[in-house]
């Protein structure tokens, strides 16, 4: 069952993020851009161009599940250049265009942000988990974040690819309810 046919979260937090190995990748969704995104890196580079790393090449679930991200300088932050309709339909929200920093100090934003930003500085792809969290007593949902660097210059980082797996099983049973 797809994404988009799930009802929305409604409100909802997110829990403290924990870095995650990624040779043990088990969310075939995940899987796939991973791939993808090895495949299109060059050699020795720490990630493809924002051009190479093409949406289009992805599965159409893959696509809605992804967000991307832009990096700033001075000072750092990320604006989000791609916001997938997966997160638009559980989160009732399009962040395209806007920055991190334009949420809450203690929204979603600060922490995403802190993930983006060990990205930037380790240059390598990572594996974030957390659990989103529901105000209503529902049981928190599992979140698997994967942050995939991409490189203009093949020096720095300047852009992030995010796909996102929710345990879409928890979703469906009802056992978070």
């Amino acid at each position: 069952m797809a994404f988009r046919s799930l009802s929305s979260w409604g409100d909802f937090s997110y829990g403290a993020s924990r870095e995650e190995r990624l040779d043990e990748l088990a969310a075939p969704i995940l899987v796939e851009t991973f791939a993808y995104w090895k495949k299109v890196t060059p050699k020795g580079a720490i990630g493809p161009a924002w051009g190479v790393f093409r949406l289009q090449d992805l599965s159409p679930e893959a696509i809605s599940l992804t967000l991307v991200v832009d990096v700033l300088r001075d000072p750092l932050d990320f604006r989000y250049r791609f916001w997938g309709t997966a997160h638009v339909e559980r989160k009732k929200i399009d962040r395209t265009g806007q920055r991190t920093s334009d949420e809450h100090p203690q929204g979603r934003g600060p922490k995403v942000a802190g993930e983006y930003q060990t990205v930037v500085e380790r240059h390598i792809p990572l594996l974030f988990s957390r659990l989103i969290e529901f105000p209503d007593g529902r049981l928190p949902l599992p979140q698997l974040a994967l942050r995939l660097p991409l490189s203009n210059d093949g020096e720095q980082v300047t852009g992030i690819a995010s796909v996102t797996y929710w345990d879409e099983k928890r979703l469906i049973s009802g056992n978070n309810r």
